[in-house]
């Protein structure tokens, strides 16, 4: 007979569903006779669709929705579905309205199957015997093509320690892995985050479906064809070609195929990590193709830009100002116990090219190769040569080395050691498209998975019309955080107009993606000391005001508060590619012309440029402590950043980046620590005795200042010590930071699920007097002021409607004539 907890595991399976009750159990004594395949199958198999009544809902509706998008994405693709609840989940009633959806609806030639384990284990005279029956009804099950499985406890699946033990969990998971089997199951957000979400291997063969409680977002909201594709085909003739971004689940599925066909669909590129391909078709046969079941969502192929710069004047900074400034040479002093430089880093820079002969990007010795270890042009069949400049000083500020020239060694970026991934998807012009960025996060993705990178940087953007909820580039994004990657992205150049009058709303994509870092520019007026630090007028404010349209033909802003954080952004000096056409064109941006081509330096300003510093700090945080999860090295780098006094929340976010501040606590936290219980003791320096930490204040350039000891999220502010004492489960993979708060008659507040209690949170936004983030002068109740009915229909806040405060709001759409962002605003920078 098996182990006892393996029996005792199977009768839990079977307390936990109602559905057990009906099965059909072997007797013991006929162990050791060979059961034929047909009576595996009908002793130790329940087929739920069978059983669904034709034309009757089950359990009062409930998992209706949920239901629905499971039963597509098994009957139409080749994904299995898992559930994803934030809160307790009931396996019967979602298996028995899965089935019932696949009885009453057009997809009745899939099944869906549910295993007696209890009878399977029972009749069986060992572990071995038990395996086999496994495996014949998993034959069957694939041979059928149309049969999914339904497996009541996701844990099941798990690699280590499977609740069923490691052979029932191989066998599974070979199945699925080789496409062979489509598995339907069940999980709460930390199940989902630790067995699934975390392991690369399972994870591209399901599709999660999240529940209406869990508030993350990976189904589609609104109208299948978004506004601007909307707006397009509407005023377009009929044979116009249109180039769009479909995202679909049923990738290679038959009958995807076969819609492209119909529609005269031309498929120009393919991003199957991300579930994207790019496609032409005719304006006037949009329609009919978005009909197709299996075309979920489809967007413009809109241009993406680079025009996170402006032109600077003469002036530069004092050299080895910008890792003075950031706190990045601090970190290198004897008492963090380590030196800091991104060893063992990657860092995939998707921009217009690198040029990988500067010598900024030398290798630890002079004899080494470079350190850009991968190039790729994603625009064309050319080489990832930058003949534009962007892409090479993004770079070198965030990974120049000063090893290569004594006249110019300060000036080097913040991870001087990190290795680069240079992913051209800009052209000579700074400019590139949607499909073009997809492609290389597609690459990104699939590199990630072989631990062949760590982080991203985007120092680009497009309007950000489209809900991050559907937006491509967003989705892409979400999917990279999910697997592990740290994203982080610009803001963008839109803070004020011509007549220099601020303006809100006007975060770029894919910086309007909440699981996305995204950077505003501060200045720091070309000194070490922070006290006089501020907000450049430039960079971009939140809220995003990205929106989807219902059936109604009714707006839903996204209104989430952005940008995460501000860096340094304005006149920072980096490498200069040769021959490109940014100093060619403007040779006062070259520091000095006399230096030799290779070591030529030029200065820019824009969130382009302060993104990179963020990367750099990244990289050097996750040598520090390289088991932290996305949301961890987001939640240190607000917490520990400097809230400028002045800036409210739309402007700063949680404040300056800390870099010193930012390693000293990433090296304090375990190792580990994803899928780790709410409320487990984060820092190294917790004992029983209690939790010590750090001293939430810095002291750079002879000046202290203290941490914000907060984060922004979607619609307000969190704060305090528990956020880095005890481990709360947003930081784990799969989930978004926002997922652990909720509105309750007015206020926000912790689920007691996701985030511990002990926090102080609010939707109102500060103005901050440069202490901590709930400190300052109140400047906007979120969820009175934005997130309500007048905003969305423009009563209050409109397209160029003056505010009673004298403040501006922009809605996304007027981004659209995107030559706008580079025509005053970017041209002089800030003083």
């Amino acid at each position: 007979m098996l182990k006892n907890k393996v029996c005792a595991a199977v009768s839990a399976i079977a307390m936990t569903s109602l559905l057990t009750t009906t099965l059909v159990f072997a007797q013991t004594e006929n162990t050791e006779k060979k059961q034929s395949t047909g009576e595996v199958e009908s002793i130790f198999v329940m087929d739920l669709t069978k059983d669904a009544i034709p034309g009757v809902e089950v359990a009062n509706g409930v998992y209706r929705n949920e239901a629905k998008v499971a039963a597509s994405v098994i009957s139409k693709g080749s994904k299995g579905a898992v559930f994803v609840s934030g809160k307790s989940t009931q396996p019967d009633f979602f298996a028995r309205a899965v089935a019932s959806e696949l009885r009453n609806s057009a997809n009745k030639n899939s099944n869906l199957w549910k295993l007696d384990w209890r009878a399977i284990y029972s009749s069986s005279a060992n572990e071995a015997e038990a395996v086999e029956k496994i495996r014949t009804i998993l034959k069957v099950a694939a041979v059928s093509g149309n049969t999914a499985v339904f497996v009541e406890d996701v844990s099941v699946i798990a690699r280590e320690n499977g609740l069923l033990g490691a052979s029932i969990a191989n066998e599974l998971r070979t199945a699925v892995e080789q496409h062979s089997l489509k598995v339907v199951t069940i999980a709460t957000s930390e199940q989902y985050a630790a067995v699934i979400a975390s392991d690369y291997s399972i994870n591209k063969h399901f599709r999660v479906v999240r529940s209406a409680e869990s508030n993350t977002t990976d189904q589609f909201v609104g109208k299948k064809i978004s506004p601007e594709l909307r707006k397009l085909i509407d005023n377009s003739d009929p044979n116009t070609p249109v180039r769009i971004i479909l995202q679909s689940d049923a990738m290679g599925d038959k009958r995807l195929s076969e819609a492209i066909a119909s529609s005269q669909v031309h498929v120009i590129a393919e991003m199957q990590n991300l579930g994207m391909m790019e496609i032409e078709v005719a304006a006037g046969m949009v329609d009919l193709f978005a009909a197709a079941p299996e075309a979920q969502h489809l967007s413009l192929n809109r241009k993406v830009y680079s025009k996170q710069w402006s032109w600077p004047t003469s002036e530069e900074p004092e050299a080895g100002h910008l890792v003075k400034t950031t706190g990045a040479d601090d970190t290198r002093s004897s008492w963090l116990g380590s030196d800091y430089y991104g060893n063992g880093i990657r860092i995939a820079i998707l921009d217009s090219g690198i040029s990988d002969s500067h010598k900024m990007f030398i290798g630890l010795q002079d004899a080494d190769p470079d350190r850009v270890v991968y190039n790729k042009n994603f625009i064309s069949d050319g080489g990832a040569v930058d003949r534009y400049g962007h892409g090479t000083h993004v770079a070198g500020i965030a990974a120049g080395t000063d090893r290569y020239s004594d006249a110019f060694a300060p000036y080097k970026g913040l991870a001087e050691n990190a290795e680069l991934l240079d992913m051209k998807i800009l052209d000579d012009d700074g400019v590139g498209t949607v499909s073009a960025a997809l492609q290389a996060l597609d690459k990104v993705y699939a590199k990630s998975q072989n631990s062949e990178l760590q982080i991203v940087n985007l120092s680009f953007g497009a309007p950000a019309v489209e809900s991050y909820i559907n937006d491509p580039m967003c989705r892409a994004v979400r999917r990279l955080v999910d697997s592990g990657v740290v994203v982080v992205v610009a803001a963008g150049n839109d803070g004020k107009n011509a007549n220099g009058d601020k303006i809100y709303g006007l975060i770029h994509s894919p910086g309007n993606e909440p699981s996305a870092i995204t950077v505003g520019a501060s200045n720091t007026f070309g000194t070490d000391g922070r006290s006089d630090d501020g907000v450049t007028t430039f960079s971009s404010r939140g809220p995003t005001r990205s929106y989807y349209v219902d059936e109604n033909d009714v707006r839903h802003y996204d209104n989430i508060v952005k940008p995460d954080l501000v860096a340094p952004g304005n006149k920072l000096v980096s490498a200069q590619s040769r021959r490109a056409s940014l100093p060619e064109d403007n040779p006062e941006i070259t520091v000095d012309e006399s230096a030799p081509s290779r070591e030529e330096l030029m200065r820019l300003s824009g969130t382009s440029m302060s993104t990179p510093v963020v990367t750099g700090a990244v990289a050097m945080m996750l040598e520090a402590n390289p088991t932290l999860t996305p949301n961890m090295v987001k939640m240190i780098l607000q917490y520990t950043a400097q809230p400028l006094n002045g800036f409210n929340h739309l402007e700063q976010g949680a404040g300056q980046l800390n870099v010193e501040g930012a390693i000293s606590l990433a090296k304090m936290v375990k190792r580990n620590l994803n899928g780790a219980e709410l409320g487990s003791p984060m820092l190294t320096s917790c004992s029983s005795w209690g939790c010590y930490p750090p001293s939430a204040y810095n002291k750079i350039a002879g000046e202290i200042f203290p941490w914000s000891k907060g984060f922004v999220v979607n619609n307000g502010w969190v704060k305090g010590e528990n956020l880095i004492t005890k481990y709360q489960k947003v930081y784990d993979l799969g989930l978004l930071m926002s997922d652990g708060l909720v509105m309750s008659d007015g206020l926000l507040m912790s689920d007691g699920l996701l985030m511990s209690d002990g926090l102080l949170m609010s939707d109102g936004l500060l103005m901050s007097d440069g202490q901590t983030i709930s400190d300052g002068t109140s400047f906007l109740d979120h969820s009175s002021q934005i997130d309500n009915s007048s905003v969305s229909d423009g009563a209050v806040f409109g397209d160029g409607l003056l505010m009673s405060d004298g403040l501006l709001m922009s809605d996304g759409l007027l981004m659209s004539d995107e030559t706008r962002s580079a025509s005053y605003v970017l041209v002089n920078g800030d003083q």
